[in-house]
């Protein structure tokens, strides 16, 4: 008997929690690490393993009922720990606080994807549905030589596809059950970004109680945030790994502990498992590892061994089979090869890596990029674009319209602390204002030069409207997380600028974007809507195509699943802006540092 759509819709938050967090947690709950950390690593273990088995599933086939008994265990394992997640929640006034606030994320952030009839925005294209028939892939039902893309395979890494695979093999193999697992997947990054925080909190000396409010009611109205987290792609799964892995390397390295060091590096193998974009993070912690922690660790060769061992269990499964199956060739090029054909000298593959190295720092509105964006005068199709060009392709518009602006005075605010030790003979630097001990000033710019200058330099082709959507989230998030950690000790004046900020990146970069994305475009050429709205603003550069494909392909989103229920997440949308501006508010005017 087929599943309605609705029906399975609804199953999907139910199989995910089970199947994303029920098995890690039951193998790491007894570790003795923190609560956020036991949890990421909880989320982190059960989407790396139930990917891995599932893509296992997939090649091999072993059936429908091998997924049952995959889901199964996962539910076994969930119904153990309920006594071990229960004492969690009720013993720890944090983890409350945590859980609330993820959830009012997640309900904002579902109900924005809930009322999107066609994706739309700049050059966005495609890899929605691409993604969708990956995961299809591994249910069985699609031949070795299918193009995705126009590309095989191998041009992607299995790891998020194959997990939502199993999600819906147990709901219903259609685009709105794919569209929901995708978001969902990309909000569990709130946990790890708020373990970073919480580590730059520690690093400063202050307070993190409350930064899990701060980040939730941040990530809310981040641009790139929610707009990849609506957006059916596998780039927000891949900076929930890296994320974790930043997170687990930073404090293993500070408490000078091998397992989580180890454990960093897993979630690395996945990061790369999920996206190729991930691998110039793993790289600098894998250098870094080698050169500056190793040697210092009691049993450096055993520790190594470990790592390497986990990583390649980790990755061999996905690299070995597709090897076989599909050549060495083919899998060692078809990753490079998707993000554009490299130039066939040296010297013109450096001029175009300066160049989108200099397109990802100065917004295209100050350069000349002649295309379909620019046609026109003043009209709200226009702004959408624009707004949503600057925040996903220029790397410092991305953390926000003053998040530059923010680290900029942050870091003066720390060079003014400094200066003020040293005139009161104390030591001049701490570990988070220049010092050389773990995770200082100079290990993260150090981090965030490698990752900008090789994730560009890798791209293959010219990418004029900017590239921070690619390789650099991870870094964008890790910016986020900071500001965020910073928050309750800025000055009044300094929490209402970016208070004003964020309203701005609210207005822009989300209501903005989501009202058009509500449209459907199978409307009169003399269509009028709310504010003069016209068909010709719903229809900008890659709308049209992303539409055409839609209903080439007959699939519904989750807003055509509702249908005229649509109004419901209006609704919860309208009344959660109401909370989350509130609460903005209450953070930014409040007297004296935040709690």
């Amino acid at each position: 008997m087929r599943i309605p759509d609705a029906a399975s819709l609804a199953l999907v938050p139910l199989v995910f929690a089970v199947s994303a967090f029920g098995p890690g947690f039951w193998l790491v709950r007894r570790v003795g690490w923190r609560p956020i950390e036991t949890a990421t690593a909880a989320l982190a273990l059960s989407i790396l393993l139930v990917g891995l088995v599932s893509f296992d599933l997939g090649v091999l086939p072993l059936g429908f009922a091998c997924r049952v008994l995959l889901f199964a265990a996962c539910a076994a394992a969930t119904l153990a720990s309920v006594p071990a997640i229960v004492s969690l929640v009720r013993g720890n006034r944090e983890a409350r606080g945590t859980l609330v606030w993820f959830t009012v994320l997640s309900l904002w952030a579902v109900s924005l994807q809930a009322v999107v009839r066609n994706y739309s925005g700049g050059n966005i294209v495609y890899d929605w549905l691409d993604h969708y028939e990956r995961s299809k892939f591994f249910l069985g039902a699609m031949p070795i030589d299918k193009l995705f893309s126009g590309a095989l395979l191998p041009a992607r890494p299995p790891l998020m596809n194959a997990f939502a695979a199993q999600i819906l093999s147990l709901t219903r193999p259609r685009f709105p059950c794919y569209q929901l697992t995708a978001a969902l997947l990309g909000l569990l990054a709130y946990f790890p970004m708020l373990h970073v925080s919480r580590l730059f909190s520690e690093a400063a000396g202050s307070r993190a109680a409350g930064v899990h409010r701060t980040l939730a009611i941040v990530l809310m109205f981040q641009p790139m945030f929610i707009q990849n987290v609506s957006y059916s792609w596998t780039r927000m799964t891949a900076v929930f790994f890296v994320m974790t892995m930043v997170g687990f390397y930073v404090a293993g390295w500070r408490e000078g502990e091998p397992r989580k060091t180890l454990f960093a590096f897993v979630c690395g193998a996945a990061a790369i498992l999920t996206h190729y974009s991930a691998a110039p993070y793993v790289l600098f912690l894998a250098l870094h590892y080698v050169f500056f922690v190793l040697p210092r660790r009691a049993r450096p060769a055993r520790e190594l061994a470990a790592i390497a061992l986990a990583a390649w269990v980790v990755l061999a499964p996905w690299f070995v089979w597709a090897t076989a199956v599909y050549g060495g060739g083919t899998v060692s090029t078809a990753g490079f090869l998707s993000s554009g054909r490299p130039l066939p000298t040296v010297g013109g593959n450096l001029l175009k890596a300066a160049l989108n190295l200099r397109d990802t720092f100065v917004p295209h509105l100050f350069r000349d990029v002649p295309g379909a964006w620019d046609l026109g005068g003043f009209s709200w199709g226009r702004v959408r674009d624009d707004a949503f060009l600057l925040y996903e392709g220029n790397l410092p518009l991305a953390l926000g319209s003053l998040g530059a602006a923010l680290l900029a005075i942050e870091a003066v605010r720390a060079s003014r602390k400094a200066r003020a030790r040293r005139r009161e003979g104390e030591p001049a630097r701490t570990r988070s204002e220049g010092g050389t001990g773990a995770d200082s000033v100079r290990f993260w710019a150090a981090f965030a030069a490698f990752v900008i200058l090789t994730g560009i330099g890798v791209q293959g082709g010219r990418e004029p409207l900017g590239l921070a959507h690619t390789a650099q989230q991870p870094l964008v998030m890790i910016g986020v997380a900071f500001l965020a950690s910073r928050w309750g000790g800025w000055p009044p004046w300094m929490r209402r600028l970016a208070a004003a900020g964020l309203m701005v990146d609210a207005c822009l970069g989300i209501l903005l974007h989501f009202w058009i994305q509500s449209h459907p475009l199978d409307l009169p050429t003399s269509w009028r809507g709310p504010l003069g709205l016209s068909l010709d603003d719903l229809t900008r550069m890659m709308a049209g195509w992303n539409w055409g494909v839609k209903q080439e392909g007959g699939h519904r989103f989750v807003a055509d699943v509702l249908g005229e229920g649509v109004f419901i997440p209006v609704a919860l949308a309208a009344v959660l802006f109401a909370v989350g501006a509130t609460t903005l508010l209450r953070l930014a005017f409040r007297r004296g540092a935040t709690p």
